[in-house]
């Protein structure tokens, strides 16, 4: 399997509740939003262990003014909140912790620091990405020609150089537009089975994976806006580990 560009930047999006995030969302992206939580975990309400429907539970759906697209918004961690709500720190007493719940008790300590929501496009079957505390992974932009072919563009004797930016400013284009709607204004780009991998889901703040990538891979790490100022390029076969981005140069060609 090849490694792929995955995009991590801030947001300014109220993520206090799923209904306020869904206003928030109606608003930024001028769309209809269905909201509610995909039913996928093995629990019911009481904590017994239950066969999930897979389908997408709808609370309600909020309306745009002449919108003709629908979003659909899902809170991934609403029924394990329910029980941290009701439970609160007994929850690992609940039934389904007598059996094998593998994987079930790093949800719940993931969701009593934080949130997950999926954001997509149903009339349009775009998969918008995933909303954490002040992250958003980006899912809808891919860079086409993948990790490798990212990095070639900014190292010596490339023979793919004379596209390289081309593609690779598409693709920063496309997510400056995406994070200017929802507030962000910095993002990284990762490689999803490289050594920052671990940076990409949901656990860290952006500070945090900013600070990571000034530590541990600040040698490795290219601030790319920085970078497009003078165009010193790595030595060929050099490949960096990371890209950081605030989209100042895409900016400065606006003006």
């Amino acid at each position: 399997m090849g490694h792929d560009v995955s995009t991590i930047g801030n947001h300014k999006l109220d993520v206090s509740n799923l209904e306020t995030l869904a206003l928030d969302i109606s608003k930024r992206f001028k769309a209809n939003v269905e909201y509610g939580y995909y039913d996928q975990h093995w629990v019911d309400p009481e904590g017994n262990e239950v066969e999930p429907s897979y389908e997408n539970i709808v609370f309600e759906k909020i309306l745009y003014p002449g919108s003709e697209e629908t979003l659909w918004l899902s809170d991934e961690l609403y029924r394990i909140h329910q029980l941290i709500n009701k439970y609160g720190n007994t929850y690992f007493n609940l039934p389904i912790f007598n059996n094998d719940a593998a994987g079930l008790e790093e949800e719940f300590e993931f969701a009593i620091k934080g949130v997950r929501y999926e954001l997509r496009s149903i009339d349009n079957e775009i998969d918008y990405g995933t909303i954490y505390n002040d992250t958003f992974l980006n899912s809808w932009h891919s860079f086409n020609s993948r990790w490798w072919s990212f990095c070639r563009a900014f190292t010596e004797k490339s023979d793919i150089m004379s596209f390289g930016f081309d593609a690779v400013n598409h693709y920063r284009k496309q997510i400056m537009d995406l994070f200017t709607i929802i507030g962000g204004d910095k993002a990284a780009h990762l490689d999803d089975q490289g050594q920052t991998e671990y940076l990409i889901y949901g656990d860290y703040c952006l500070q945090k994976v900013l600070d990571e990538l000034n530590t541990k891979f600040k040698d490795t790490t290219i601030n790319i806006s920085e970078f497009m100022q003078h165009k010193k390029f790595l030595p060929h076969g050099k490949f960096p580990l990371a890209f950081y981005d605030d989209f100042s140069d895409l900016k400065l060609d606006k003006i």
